[in-house]
């Protein structure tokens, strides 16, 4: 018997990916002789694959890292999706239930700071409670973090990469945030859902934003609120 190939997609947290490929020798596991490869050549380690094409010819494994990438070669969802047919195939299958985006334009994000928060507010998006959020302008700006605009379709993951439910930008508002209303903090629709909770938890987010990008955040900061409506919500039931 010949080694044959097996093919992976590596991604992190915001779907950036690297492709790998190796030989798997005779009475060797595809998911071992990877796990091998990717050690030997990125230093990574690789745990369990959500997505497997095919054991048979040439294997394709589709992974998720709990952080992101570091270094140069990963390649952004936006990039590699339009060029990469296979690659994305098995995305659709693994990662989107199947789910056919209208673009391949794609982004990927989470909300919140961190994995907790960022899988309670993709909940609240899924069961149909946030149609809205906010961002601080002069902070994504500082970040690199481009602005949605009017037809944005984003993949929400939970915070460990995971997609729950695909989002399109309807409408983006810019205005100073004392200017935030009632209306926005119910669209939001994070705690209790009025203007004082809403105020009391983003003035706590945004000025530890302030804190570590060393830069200050007052009433008259310029916000953004997007407003957005669900794609579609990834699962399958089919089994």
């Amino acid at each position: 018997m010949t080694a044959k190939q097996a093919d992976a997609w590596i991604l992190d947290v915001t779907h950036r990916m690297r492709r790998l490929s190796c030989e798997v020798p005779p009475g060797t596991r595809p998911l071992h002789a990877m796990r091998e490869e990717a050690w030997r050549a990125l230093s990574l380690e690789l745990g369990v694959p959500i997505g497997l094409s095919t054991l048979d010819t040439t294997p394709e494994l589709l992974f998720v890292l709990p952080r992101a990438g570091e270094g140069d070669g990963w390649t952004p969802l936006s990039s590699w999706a339009p060029a990469d047919e296979r690659g994305f195939r098995l995305y659709v299958q693994a990662m989107l239930g199947g789910w056919e985006p209208p673009t391949r334009t794609l982004d990927v994000f989470h909300f919140g700071n961190d994995a907790q928060l960022a899988a309670k507010l993709a909940h609240l998006v899924v069961k149909g409670v946030k149609r809205g959020t906010t961002g601080w302008v002069e902070a994504a700006a500082a970040e690199g973090s481009p602005i949605p605009t009017v037809g944005t379709v984003s993949i929400v993951t939970d915070g460990f990469g995971y997609a729950q439910c695909a989002i399109v930008t309807d409408k983006i508002e810019r205005l100073r945030f004392r200017d935030v209303d009632a209306t926005h903090a119910w669209v939001e629709g994070e705690g209790d859902r009025t203007l004082e909770d809403w105020r009391e938890g983003h003035l706590r987010y945004f000025h530890e934003e302030a804190r570590q990008l060393a830069i200050p955040f007052t009433e008259d900061s310029l916000v953004f609120f997007e407003h957005f409506r669900v794609l579609a919500v990834f699962g399958r039931a089919d089994a």
